[in-house]
């Protein structure tokens, strides 16, 4: 297992975005793991461009920053690896309620059938080729329940909503950033990661409709490949389908 070397921590009040200013600072000047976190996005991005809803003074939005090297020989498993990781996390903090958690393909945390965060990678290039990858986490942690509900449309929920508590969101971000760095060697062994990421999602076995553009049919999620794409099993045609991105519905 390789130690955790140090990271460069930038803690903000205010920004448009943690992934965005993680980009910035390490095209600018990388020199070892960058961490961004901020109280407050005022133009938080999910996946496909979604806007992220991000309130001051409740929950955790911060970007990882680390460089590829020899070690990560499978960086297209990085945001399966991730969700891993925050679902680690959570799962020691809340304990006796760990049953209620699961990660929807690709990287989507749910408690139950609400969402409680997700996760997205981005890749910044040099000369063409991947140089570094940008881990951003939105994770709903103090919010109010009423309050996510009135500004998104979504079925959302934080850790406070379901379990009637606070929580220290420093120590939360401490061991995410911790169990990410401290486990990167697994992204040299892609069965580890699938296999880690199976025994913690509801999506594979489930009855999901797959939209991607302007495409959409319905079929059963039967499991992942190597590279962490969705094989589905069309309803109509009966053919196997991989899914590298799009969205999916859990059908009930």
């Amino acid at each position: 297992m390789e130690e955790i070397e140090p990271i460069d921590t930038y803690i903000y009040e205010e920004v448009n975005s943690t992934n965005s200013i993680a980009s910035e600072l390490a095209r600018e000047a990388f020199k070892r793991p960058i961490l961004v976190v901020a109280n407050k996005q005022t133009a938080g991005r999910g996946r496909m461009g979604r806007h992220w809803y991000s309130p001051a003074n409740s929950n955790i939005y911060m970007s990882l920053v680390l460089k590829l090297n020899a070690m990560v020989l499978y960086p297209e498993l990085i945001t399966l690896y991730s969700a891993v990781c925050v679902w680690q996390v959570i799962g020691e903090t809340v304990k006796e309620s760990l049953g209620h958690l699961w990660i929807k393909w690709p990287n989507d945390l749910y408690w139950e059938d609400k969402k409680l965060g997700g996760i997205l990678t981005e890749s910044l290039y040099s000369a063409g080729k991947p140089e570094f990858f940008v881990i951003g986490i939105g994770l709903n942690v103090n919010s109010d329940k009423e309050e996510i509900q009135r500004q998104t449309d979504l079925v959302w929920t934080s850790l406070r909503a379901e379990t009637a508590r606070d929580y220290k969101r420093d120590s939360l971000i401490a061991g995410i950033t911790g169990t990410i760095l401290k486990d990167l060697y697994l992204l040299s062994e892609p069965d580890r990661i699938t296999k880690m990421w199976k025994e913690r999602t509801r999506t594979i076995g489930a009855r999901v409709k797959v939209i991607t553009g302007n495409y959409e049919f319905e079929g059963l999620a039967e499991d992942i490949d190597s590279k962490g794409h969705l094989i589905v099993r069309d309803a109509f045609s009966g053919d196997r389908v991989t899914i590298s991105t799009a969205d999916i519905v859990h059908i009930r």
